[in-house]
């Protein structure tokens, strides 16, 4: 039996049909990711940020300290400013606050350039998240993203799985969103080593701030702390920082925010200076 043209062009039409109906569509990929972000930022809408909720610029001084052949670190402090939306300056000064003419020699080493660069990038890290508070959205934005779900005691949990779109430490990094809060990252390099952090939250009015990490590797904690906070000019900012390190032996610090200052009308011109 032969198909007429009438057929023939009637069957075409409805496979045009359907295909435009596909194109419009969102790709399941697509929409994963679409999904993930809005979690995301709804997440980021219950967690209290001081750059949103009126931190204009801060400062404050981190001392380096140590031990040992370190000794000499503890008369170093890196001073850390920054101002919205995007100015930073970061530089070594004294106790006194002035700048260093020159760092201590274990500097001059490759293990303490290694280690001084080590220790800025850590800074800023803390600073970026702790103390000026950068929303997740904005810290994953350059990460594909797959939203996954699951039930967990009679609990619907969320996964955000991401990826990075360019070249970075971790390969593939999971947000597992419990309460509407994220409670655990779980990062992962190239070479398949993982990193799990663990966060508490405490509630501060209508909002949640982080109250403390505990960081874990191997299935063994490595950090605990617990993050400290205080009111300037109305703003909860972090103050100061309780750390147990249990690869050094259970030992305990605190590292406190020195000389912190908020909203204190930086000018732009600090941030041009060498």
């Amino acid at each position: 039996m032969t198909t007429t043209p009438f057929v023939f062009r009637l069957a075409l039409a409805v496979t045009l049909l359907n295909a435009l109906a596909l194109a419009k569509q969102t790709p399941p990929a697509e929409a994963s990711q679409e999904a993930a972000e809005k979690l995301l930022a709804e997440v980021d809408a219950r967690i209290y940020y001081p750059r949103l909720e009126g931190l204009k610029d801060v400062s404050f001084r981190w001392q380096l300290g140590g031990t040992g052949s370190l000794e000499d670190l503890g008369q170093v402090w890196l001073a850390y400013a920054w101002k919205s939306p995007g100015k930073l300056r970061m530089q070594y000064v004294d106790v006194a606050g002035k700048p260093l003419t020159a760092l201590p020699a274990v500097a001059q080493t490759k293990q303490g350039q290694q280690m001084f660069k080590q220790q800025e990038g850590l800074t800023h890290s803390m600073a970026q998240t702790l103390v000026i508070g950068l929303p997740l959205s904005h810290i994953y934005r350059d990460y594909y993203k797959e939203l996954k779900s699951l039930e967990v005691n009679n609990k619907i949990e969320y996964r955000i799985i991401m990826r990075p779109k360019s070249k970075k430490a971790y390969t593939r990094i999971v947000i597992k969103i419990i309460s509407g809060l994220p409670r655990e990252f779980v990062k992962t390099n190239s070479q398949g080593a993982q990193v799990i952090s663990r966060f508490r939250f405490k509630k501060r009015k209508a909002k949640w701030i982080p109250s403390g990490m505990k960081v874990e590797q191997n299935s063994q904690t490595i950090m605990d702390e617990e993050y400290h906070y205080v009111i300037k000019k109305g703003i909860h900012v972090l103050q100061s920082i309780e750390r147990a390190s249990f690869r050094a032996g259970n030992r305990k610090t605190t590292i406190k925010l020195a000389h912190l200052r908020v909203n204190a009308d930086i000018p732009d011109a600090f941030f041009e200076g060498k």
